[in-house]
Formats: C-alpha cells, sequence, structure tokens
C-alpha cells in the first residue's frame, strides 16, 4: 500500500496541480521577488541618507560644524 506522499498527484487529486497552475506560482512568485527587490534597493537609500543626515546633526552637536 503506498501512502499519498509516495504516489504522484492525478488529475482530480486535491494536491493536484497543471503546468498553467506552477507557471501562474512561478510568476506571482517572481513579481514578489521583483518587489522585494525593488523595496530592499529603496530600503537601502534611506539608510544612506539617514546616515547622512545623522553624521549632520552629530557635527552640529559637537560644534565640528557652524
Amino acid at each position: 500500500m503506498t501512502t499519498r506522499s509516495q504516489r504522484q498527484a492525478q488529475p482530480g487529486d486535491k494536491d493536484f496541480a497543471t503546468r498553467a497552475d506552477l507557471a501562474r506560482l512561478q510568476g506571482a512568485v517572481e513579481s514578489r521577488l521583483g518587489n522585494v527587490e525593488r523595496d530592499v534597493a529603496t530600503l537601502k537609500k534611506d539608510v544612506k541618507a539617514l546616515k547622512g543626515d545623522t553624521e549632520q546633526i552629530l557635527d552640529i552637536l559637537t560644534g565640528s560644524r557652524p
């Protein structure tokens, strides 16, 4: 007797995925990955800007800058 995990899914099975289903999922994953990559790039720019702002504030507070 084979268990569900040992046999291939067949059409009509709850876990059966067609190539179209898999392609749709792949497209969704790639789209989200693109969104994450864009968000990371934005965050890197924001961190760089904050670092510059922090350095300016520290310069003013320590008197290194007029």
